[in-house]
């Protein structure tokens, strides 16, 4: 049993080294291979030796799943405790506990996969053969699709700085390109198994094709990106203010000093943006940069922030975009963000439009269940809970020549999921703006798995993203998913980038990820059933003389 655990490690290993911030993402085309050899090494022991019962061999098989899962989770997700050790303001015991909660239930779709893996097999491929492959593929996005995970992570996210292979994702999502990562697994371990060379020349041919198509696709897209950039161009400035932990809090509780200097450094720097030309249309700061209700104000500290942004966009004349908080009438609070000009430089008449982030962090903005027991909000705190907003929305920015350019919103946690920035796509988005403050995560970890889990938004619907970040990373992606501009972690900073409208290119229709998605799920669902009225049907059958 050492050596398959040792295998086990090993493909954990892999799999972990294959994301950010390491990004050896071509081990992620083997990562499961060890594991799979593993399993192997147990089935034959088990069948040689006959030691093992059917319930002792399927117990083993998940151990080794269950000990990949967790390797996953602790290399890629160690910086949850930071988070809520300093978010959750609880002891640090305390923050490595739910670490290790996460650890034990986050990645399960490994050992899950492995144990109809295992049933599959047995039933249906006696004999070895090149279809278990493809099928495999397919249960395993089946199975990882379907499992509840809080960061909408995948093995196909490993690729997000492989600019060839990253392509594929406009066929499906990050799912298809896990799923093409599990066919060239599968079909590596299947020519290890049978030793024949024949067989490795499919993932290779696989490989290549994939390599193909992205070399072709990026080469078209890039052309397209060309002749946008000919045309018109908003000049976006894009606030890095580096705002630490203790003053953000301090700030958004009512510390008088600590706001102050939290608006000073964020207007000192949208300051420098516009005293160098070309002067931005656009100016972004980050989630809740503004640490208290914006023209809603309660206090005569918040009249003087209020002040200060209105007497900044009175010089600045362009249009402010910022993460805040907005209250209804109700008095429920959202996660916001607002787009502000100075009336009298606003020929459009435009106002003060604000965004209300719609969908919300699970432990951190919200709680499961708390819509249907609102007595809950009542054990913790200090967590804010937040409303939720509409959904997505188009909002209108104009350049300096009063060219309309729209942009899609999203609020942090917002950006990891692809049916939120396809349908702000679909609405006629020229590109897509996202406000992050990843300053609970530490500097490790966190920012840059962050920005690549979101850096598939851009792929799936060939158009740029704006992304500021309290802290960092602040960048800007192109429709090739290239990070074409990017800032340090814990530095301020401006990053200035002349964006032109939405680029004209073919796109896959939206509705192909979801399809491919919710068929791997009624494969796997109509698998599991077939496997389990089976498995009755042998225990119902009378035994003969």
């Amino acid at each position: 049993m050492i050596t398959p655990i040792l295998l086990s490690v090993l493909s954990g290993i892999f799999y972990v080294l294959s994301f950010a911030p390491w990004n050896l993402s071509l081990l992620q085309w083997i990562a499961f291979v060890p594991l799979f050899i593993a399993v192997q090494r147990l089935e034959l022991h088990s069948t040689q030796k006959q030691t093992d019962s059917k319930k002792t061999l399927l117990r083993k098989i998940a151990l080794l799943g269950f000990i990949v899962s967790f390797i996953i989770a602790l290399g890629g997700f160690y910086w949850i405790a930071y988070a809520v050790e300093h978010y959750g303001e609880v002891p640090f015991y305390f923050s490595v506990g739910i670490l290790l909660l996460f650890c034990i239930t986050g990645q399960l779709q490994v050992p899950l996969y492995l144990l109809l893996r295992h049933l599959a097999q047995e039933k249906f491929f006696r004999v070895k053969t090149l279809g278990w492959p493809f099928l495999g593929g397919l249960l395993y996005v089946g199975i990882e699709a379907t499992y509840p995970k809080l960061f909408s992570d995948t093995a196909g996210n490993a690729f997000f700085k492989s600019p060839w292979t990253r392509q594929m994702v406009e066929w499906g999502g990050p799912f298809f390109l896990t799923c093409c990562s599990l066919w060239i697994n599968e079909w590596v371990f299947a020519a290890y198994q049978a030793r024949k060379l024949k067989i490795a020349l499919v993932p290779l041919a696989l490989f290549a094709f994939i390599q193909g198509y992205g070399a072709w696709r990026t080469h078209n897209l890039t052309q397209a990106i060309h002749a946008a950039e000919k045309g018109p161009l908003l000049n976006v400035a894009i606030i890095q203010a580096n705002i630490g932990d203790f003053l953000k809090v301090a700030a958004e509780r009512g510390s008088t000093t600590a706001s102050h200097e939290v608006m000073d450094r964020y207007i000192g720097l949208s300051h420098q943006s516009i005293s160098a030309s070309p002067a931005p249309d656009l100016i972004v700061w980050p989630e809740t940069a503004y640490p208290s209700l914006f023209e809603k104000s309660h206090s005569a500290q918040d009249l003087e922030m209020e002040f200060k942004i209105k007497q900044f966009a009175k010089e600045f004349r362009g249009t402010l975009a910022f993460g805040g908080y907005d209250e209804d009438l109700e008095h429920v609070d959202y996660n916001s963000m607002f787009f502000y000009r100075d009336p009298e430089a606003d020929p459009f008449h435009l106002g003060t439009r604000i965004y209300h982030k719609a969908i919300l962090l699970q432990f951190g903005e919200t709680l499961p269940g708390v819509d249907q027991f609102p007595e809950m909000k009542s054990w913790f705190p200090n967590m804010g809970f937040f409303g939720r907003g509409p959904g997505p929305q188009l909002f209108p920015v104009h350049n300096a020549q009063g060219t309309q350019f729209s942009l899609a919103p999203s609020i942090c946690y917002e950006g990891l999921f692809p049916p939120h920035a396809a349908e702000s796509t679909s609405l006629g988005s020229d590109f897509l703006l996202n406000i992050t403050n990843d300053s609970w995560f530490g500097e490790n970890g966190e920012p840059i798995l962050h920005l690549a889990l979101t850096t598939y938004r851009s792929i799936e619907n060939r158009i740029f993203m704006v992304r500021s970040t309290n802290t960092g990373i602040s960048a800007i992606i192109d429709p090739t998913g290239e990070i074409t501009d990017e800032t340090e972690i814990s530095k301020a900073v401006v990053l200035k980038k002349a964006l032109p409208q939405r680029i004209n290119t073919w796109r896959t229709p939206t509705w192909l990820a979801p399809i491919f998605i919710n068929f791997c799920r009624l494969l796997t669902f109509a698998l599991l059933i077939y496997l389990i009225l089976g498995l009755k049907r042998i225990q119902q059958k009378p035994l003969r003389n």
